[in-house]
């Protein structure tokens, strides 16, 4: 059971979430929402290899990003605790930094396909596995 309790904060840790909406044949809204851990930059960093991701998903080689948007509600609470020392208590951290990229993505004969980025080369040479599973901690 002690293990358990040390495992469990390490694999809740730095968790993210995206959502994908279809703007029109080539372009997609990428949303990642972030616990803490991350921030805004992790999130932004879940949404670009995303944007990669769906890039390939959806059938197209190359992307580039249109334009970003960011959200952030962070909410801290002190837990008081019965210990004497000054340093008594935790902080509780929680909410959610949200990262929103707009997309176009390309295929080979596309204008602007060549000042693309290439979603495989972005993703690196392990972007079989990150298309399958995507990506869902900003510490990977």
């Amino acid at each position: 059971m002690k293990h358990l309790v040390i495992i469990l904060p390490i694999l809740l840790a730095a968790c993210t979430s995206t959502s994908t909406t279809r703007l029109n044949q080539n372009e997609l809204l990428i949303t990642t929402s972030a616990d803490s851990d991350c921030m805004t930059a992790g999130a932004f960093a879940v949404a670009s290899k995303m944007a990669a991701v769906e890039t390939i998903r959806h059938g197209f080689e190359r992307y580039e990003i249109l334009g970003s948007s960011r959200n952030s509600d962070p909410n801290m609470i002190y837990i008081p605790s019965n210990d004497d020392s000054i340093f008594a208590g935790d902080v509780l951290d929680f909410g959610s930094y949200d990262a929103s990229l707009r997309v176009r993505m390309f295929n080979a004969g596309d204008a602007g396909y060549h000042q693309a980025l290439d979603a495989r080369q972005q993703l690196g040479p392990e972007w079989e596995k990150l298309v399958e599973n995507g990506i869902n901690s900003c510490l990977s």
